[in-house]
């Protein structure tokens, strides 16, 4: 459902932008709307395994979206950060998660997003510690 309100609204915000509303940028989705979605991936590959695998590649691309938009409001942050390594240390049968951990924290140094033990901790589940 999460992504489906995130769908919708950059759906809203295309037709804003066609309309030349000046209200366009309202319904642009923010690193709000991104996190909430990234945090329904994490529990969904909690509690569907089945569904993990796509989960992680979902929130991946919702990842590369946010650094892509270029936008301020949209950049990840913290508790992005935190919900795409839960979504990888929930999920099950992922080969490269030690790889795939690596990288997000590679990325989070990159942008300057802040860590946490919080965040090392999530990070060394998904590495195998």
């Amino acid at each position: 459902k999460a992504d489906a309100y995130l769908q919708q609204s950059k759906t809203i915000h295309a037709e804003a932008i066609a309309s030349d509303s000046k209200h366009a940028a309202t319904y642009e989705p923010s690193v709000v709307e991104y996190t909430a979605t990234i945090q329904a991936w994490s529990r969904c590959a909690k509690h569907h395994p089945k569904r993990s695998a796509y989960a992680v590649e979902r929130v991946d691309a919702l990842l590369q979206e946010m650094l892509n938009s270029g936008r301020h409001d949209c950049r990840p942050n913290t508790l992005t950060f935190a919900a795409i390594l839960k979504t990888l240390s929930n999920a099950t049968g992922i080969a490269d998660k030690r790889e795939r951990a690596e990288h997000i924290l590679m990325t989070m140094e990159r942008i300057g997003a802040k860590r946490s033990t919080y965040i090392d901790g999530i990070a060394g589940k998904c590495m195998g510690s």
